[in-house]
């Protein structure tokens, strides 16, 4: 399998497990509370490679809400560091590098992954 195949496939099984590890955790909207149609949002952008799979920089939040980051996004903002905390929103903002992880890299943060959804 070429390099970007591989690439594209691992990412797929990050992104599912990332976000399976956050609706787990968080378990519904975490601006309303809604526990219907839940998606995953990256805190930081996921072009800021280095924190993309992290479940540190996810948020989980029902579809309505999270429409809203296109529509109001300073008003978003404001609400995603009333739930998480300025301090941890800060702490991602430092993470923002913009490196392509090594498929090495991505393997052992799936391996990272998979052990952090066991123990949950």
């Amino acid at each position: 399998m070429n390099k970007s195949k591989e690439r594209k496939k691992l990412d797929k099984k990050l992104l599912k497990i990332w976000k399976e590890i956050a609706k787990n955790r968080d378990e519904r909207c975490q601006f309303c509370g809604s526990t219907n149609k839940l998606t995953v949002h990256h805190i930081i952008s996921r072009k800021w490679k280095l924190k993309r799979y992290s479940p540190d920089n996810a948020l989980t939040l029902c579809m309505y809400c999270h429409i809203e980051e296109k529509a109001q996004p300073k008003k978003f903002k404001e609400k995603v560091i009333k739930a998480i905390g300025e301090t941890r929103y800060n702490k991602l903002q430092t993470y923002k590098k913009s490196y392509k992880p090594t498929i090495q890299e991505l393997e052992e943060v799936l391996s990272k992954l998979k052990e952090i959804k066991r123990e949950k």
